[in-house]
Parts: structure tokens; C-alpha cells; sequence
């Protein structure tokens, strides 16, 4: 296998709607996000036999680690807020399922649903560097279920080791639990980035706070925004020589209107307009 311009490692995800079951996660969002944006984009995932898991990832090359079963969740929003449920879990990505191709690659995402999407080894096989962006999506790995399955979030084992190996560390307002994490986050990330839906997101680095505003969106369908919004913020961070506040302003951009369609080729669609009208600093092939 070639190496790729990103790679993102996670479980591709069922998720449960009206209409049955449909392709989700981080795998699924991000990783069509950053294929739309020009990258050639590979994606690292475990799902049960019975998913085609390139099919469900056109344009990107996949690796499929077979899995007894399928990571199989719910969403429901009331207003902003979101109610998981976590039904079943593939099994773990290990660190030989790791394609030798592709551990050059230059951005690396660990894009987990849960602490059990990858084997703690997975974390050793990359490095962070001038030549390797190593972005940490924190929602994964601060997930727990409870009672009738539903999610809550805990902090976990080996926080400052693993953030202190990411470049670019990404958390919601959600996950965010309290002001000690916040302030042990900002001391161990090199870069942390929190996201605060309409609000826009918060960039934190080299002991400073850095408000980026969004213009706001009705929302359709706000399922996968994160993952797109970590996407497009390593695609422009990437190219920008690596300016976070450039990178959540594309970022901002091309999530908030990601939400006003359901359909991920409808989402590409809208954001690929809007980042053809906003400025020529933001086309990509």
C-alpha cells in the first residue's frame, strides 16, 4: 500500500435512524471530509463481515480488520445536547494491523468511538514531528456506559501521556467535565482545541485563549459536525504550515454548514460552495 496524505484509525460505526442503520463515526465523517478536501485519505477500521466497509467509503483507500461484530449506537438530540446509547463493539484495531505504508503518512487520527476501538500498542507506532501530525479526538476515550447503555464521560487512564503525543488535541464542551480538566489539558496539549457548537471553538496554546466565533446555521442534521470539523482543521493546518487559528476558521466554515444537510454528499456539496465563495485561501483540488 501506498502511503497516504491521512490516515484515520477507528471503528466504523452502525448507527441507528428512522430509516434502519447508517455508516458513522469518525471513520465515516472525517474521513470523507478530508477525501472531499483533496487528500488522499485511508482509513483504518474494524467492522463485522457483514459491512463493506470500502463501499461504505468511497474514494478512500481501507484496510478492514473483520470483527465479530459492529459498533452499534443511537443519537438523540434535544436541542444541542445528545443522548448515545452504545449497544455493541467491535473489536480492536492492533497495532499489526497497521499497513507499513502508511505510518509516514502525514496526518494521523486517532478517530475512536471508544478506549477499546485500538490496542494501547497503536499509540507507540507513531510519533509526532515535523513531517507527522498526530491529531487525538479526546470523545472516544472519555466514554463509558452505564445504565440502558447510554454514554456518560469519565477521564481515563494515561491522559497526559496521550495528549502529550498528539499535536493537535480536539474536545467538545460536552466532554469537557469540569475546570481541573480543562486546566490539566491546556498544561499537557501542544495545541488544544474545544468545540462549542454555535459558539464556535476555543484554541488554546503557548499559555493563550484564542475565541473563534461562527456564523450560525440552522441545523438539519448535526450528527458527524465534530468529525468534520477535525477533518477540515488538519487538511487547512496541514496546508497553512500549521496556523491553528487559520485551521479552526476552516474549519468553523466548513462544519457549520455541514449541518444543513442530511446526506454526506449533499454536506460536501454545501461546504464546497461556501468555501468557494468565502475566499481563494480556501479552494482545494
Amino acid at each position: 500500500m501506498s502511503t497516504p496524505d491521512f490516515v484515520i484509525i477507528g471503528t466504523l460505526m452502525k448507527d441507528i435512524v428512522p430509516s434502519g442503520l447508517a455508516p458513522g463515526g469518525a471513520v465515516f465523517y472525517a474521513g470523507l471530509t478530508a477525501n472531499s478536501l483533496g487528500a488522499k485519505t485511508a482509513a483504518l477500521t474494524s467492522a463485522s463481515k457483514e459491512v463493506d466497509a470500502a463501499a461504505a467509503l468511497p474514494g478512500l483507500e481501507v484496510k478492514q480488520v473483520v470483527s465479530k461484530e459492529d459498533t452499534l449506537t443511537k443519537n438523540v438530540y434535544i436541542g444541542e445536547k445528545c443522548i448515545k446509547t452504545l449497544h455493541s463493539l467491535a473489536d480492536p484495531i492492533m497495532a499489526s494491523d497497521i499497513p507499513t505504508g502508511w505510518l509516514n503518512a502525514p496526518i494521523i487520527y486517532y478517530g475512536l468511538m471508544t478506549r477499546s476501538d485500538v490496542d494501547a500498542d497503536v499509540f507507540d507506532k507513531f510519533e509526532k514531528s515535523d513531517d507527522q501530525i498526530i491529531a487525538l479526538s479526546v470523545q472516544g476515550l472519555v466514554r463509558a456506559v452505564g445504565e440502558n447503555d447510554e454514554v456518560f464521560y469519565e477521564r481515563f487512564e494515561n491522559e497526559q501521556d496521550l495528549l502529550g503525543r498528539a499535536t493537535v488535541t480536539f474536545v467538545s464542551s460536552e466532554e469537557m467535565l469540569d475546570d481541573r480538566m480543562l486546566a490539566d489539558y491546556r498544561n499537557w496539549a501542544d495545541i488544544l482545541v474545544l468545540t462549542d457548537h454555535r459558539n464556535g471553538c476555543v484554541v488554546y496554546m503557548n499559555g493563550e485563549e484564542h475565541k473563534i466565533g461562527v456564523t450560525y446555521q440552522k441545523p438539519v442534521e448535526p450528527i458527524g459536525a465534530g468529525e468534520v470539523f477535525v477533518a477540515a482543521f488538519l487538511m487547512q493546518f496541514q496546508k497553512n504550515g500549521k496556523d491553528p487559528i487559520d485551521a479552526a476558521k476552516f474549519a468553523n466554515l466548513v462544519a457549520s454548514y455541514s449541518i444543513t444537510k442530511s446526506d454526506m454528499q449533499d454536506r460536501v456539496k454545501e461546504w464546497r460552495n461556501h468555501i468557494d465563495e468565502n475566499t481563494d485561501h480556501y479552494s482545494f483540488s
